[in-house]
């Protein structure tokens, strides 16, 4: 008969390989593999989402730097009134195809 002594102190090929819980078996490598799997895609998930919210334009301040200049460039313009002769060659030059 063994004694709890004897089991315990033989270092046997599957105490070596489940040593502190690690598996070397090739569906314990799979395992690990699929599970950093996961944890890589997640981490790039989370990556570019947080990337694409802190880099994003700001379209309304892009806009309404748009507007100002387009309304600085309209305050500049005077209205101008044509005369008759002015209008009568414009009219002809559209008639002619000019």
């Amino acid at each position: 008969m063994m004694n709890k002594k004897d089991v315990a102190g033989k270092v046997t090929e599957e105490n070596l390989g489940n040593k502190a819980g690690k598996h070397t078996s090739r569906r314990g490598l799979l395992k690990g593999v699929i599970i950093s799997g996961i944890a890589l895609a997640a981490t790039a998930g989370a990556a570019k989402k947080a990337g694409d919210y802190l880099l994003k334009p700001d379209c309304n301040r892009l806009n309404e730097a748009d507007e100002r200049m387009a309304e600085k460039a309209w305050k500049g313009k005077k209205l101008i009134l044509m005369s008759d002769a002015e209008k009568d060659e414009m009219i002809r030059r559209f008639k002619s195809g000019v």
